[in-house]
């Protein structure tokens, strides 16, 4: 499985990168499946790439997956899509029906005209994303304890906490919150102290981080940043 640009840390695989996987994966008789969701929403000139248009002899193996909800914000339409070998996917489609049901035809028709329309304000929306991705980044990286680097894709920051485990004021939330991971104890806290909602880093298998989206407005941003810098600094 191959998320490229990637939900939560917003990193992405090079053309190289995914060269040298492709290489070691050549002869490998396994399947691929690349989650390319957030193909579009890509920053500082970064060239997306995935396995299927870099490997003619790959191509075969993978499963592109790909929807409308996240270059097109149609969320809540709940339209994907999969491309690969004709078989299997006769078979995913057997499963699929008896599983989900059928997406309504007002969301296929809408998805269709998404794909099918006028593509330019895409580059407004990501020109929108990366101020606010830059707005997030360097409003973290102010927070003491806190550490973010730049994500390649998405818009998500998964910055480290790691700095914020030995202030002085960790112990009460250690206490306040028994039982729970570090990434969910602080999680709590910020709900709680600065009523800001963040996605504890151990959902997604890293308990030294927590996930933040900038898919909201500037001003939501600034201020969230604001509120958490405050919780943050009764701790030291």
């Amino acid at each position: 499985m191959i998320n490229s640009p990637s939900n939560p840390t917003g990193a992405a695989y090079t053309r190289n990168e995914i060269k040298a996987l492709a290489e070691i994966l050549a002869d490998a008789d396994i399947s691929i499946v690349s989650d390319d969701i957030y193909e579009s929403i890509i920053y500082d000139g970064f060239e997306f790439s995935n396995i299927a248009n870099i490997s003619e002899k790959l191509k075969k193996k993978t499963f592109v997956l790909n929807a409308v909800s996240k270059t097109y914000s149609m969320t809540g339409w709940r339209i994907g899509y999969m491309a690969g070998d004709e078989t299997v996917i006769k078979y995913v489609e057997s499963v699929q029906s008896q599983s989900t049901s059928n997406p309504t035809s007002i969301s296929q028709w809408a998805a269709l005209d998404a794909l099918l329309g006028e593509q330019s304000f895409i580059n407004d929306m990501v020109s929108t994303f990366d101020r606010r991705r830059k707005i997030m980044v360097k409003g973290l990286n102010e927070i003491r304890g806190i550490t973010c680097l730049n994500p390649n894709g998405a818009f998500y920051a998964f910055p480290s906490i790691k700095g914020i485990y030995g202030m002085k004021g960790w112990n009460e939330i250690e206490k306040k919150y028994e039982g729970e991971y570090k990434s969910s104890k602080l999680s709590s806290f910020l709900l709680e102290e600065a009523k800001v909602a963040v996605v504890p880093g151990i959902g997604f298998g890293n308990d030294d981080y927590i996930r933040l989206s900038f898919a909201t407005y500037d001003e939501n941003i600034i201020e969230g940043l604001k509120r958490i810098k405050e919780a943050i600094g009764k701790l030291d």
